[in-house]
């Protein structure tokens, strides 16, 4: 989907590495909080935004507790999906 080294829970995507970034999966109301934090925006390919989904830059994910803590963010949200 992305052309990046996906993780999956379930048959669902979690989180992908995209180029110098990570892409966060996320449910849908808590994405505009999510879009707050530094470093962290909308997910937009071809002009497209992807609502769920966040793009966060290198910079928020260089020490392992930040990273960490951006990692727990989808498994939460995906293990309420449907399994596929």
């Amino acid at each position: 989907m992305f052309g990046g080294m996906a993780w999956m829970l379930h048959g669902n995507r979690c989180v992908v590495i995209w180029h110098d970034s990570l892409v966060v999966r996320c449910g849908p109301t808590d994405w505009a909080d999510h879009l707050k934090k530094k470093h962290a925006r909308e997910m937009d390919i071809k002009g497209r935004s992807m609502k769920g989904w966040l793009l966060v830059d290198a910079p928020a994910i260089a020490p392992p507790a930040r990273l960490k803590a951006w990692l727990e963010i989808s498994p939460a949200f995906v293990a309420t999906l449907p399994r596929k």
